[in-house]
């Protein structure tokens, strides 16, 4: 699984990936559910490590939620995950490290997802 930058595959989503942006009206693209909806306000280093950083707890806020499933985020696996900012930091690499960690680590992946919601909630895991 990598990250791939739109505008390098031509403007074209190929047939082994998944767009994980903002819908695009000049494009003709829908929104994923995968998308960061946290734009950045300026173009520095500091505000896409914060946008990253809002995404990283969104993300696992919606898992934690069932807003996104793990059936979803394994169905990523083996694909070119595609938006706006790679090679720079991007909130695909969150997406990307997210799947690993599922892969690679179910357990660990569960205990986060069980601490998120309990925390959520004021209930002691």
């Amino acid at each position: 699984m990598e990250v791939h930058n739109f505008y390098h595959l031509n403007k074209i989503i190929p047939e082994d990936s998944v767009y994980i942006g903002r819908s695009n009206r000049n494009f003709n693209l829908l929104g994923s559910k995968f998308a960061n909806p946290f734009p950045m306000k300026d173009q520095s280093e500091e505000e896409r490590i914060r946008v990253i950083t809002e995404y990283k707890d969104w993300l696992w806020k919606q898992i934690s939620e069932n807003n996104i499933t793990k059936d979803e985020l394994l169905g990523l696996t083996g694909k070119k995950l595609v938006c706006y900012c790679s090679p720079k930091l991007c909130h695909g690499d969150i997406v990307k490290a997210t799947v690993e960690l599922l892969i690679t680590n179910e357990a660990e992946f569960d205990n986060k997802v069980k601490v998120i919601y309990h925390s959520k909630n004021k209930i002691k895991p």
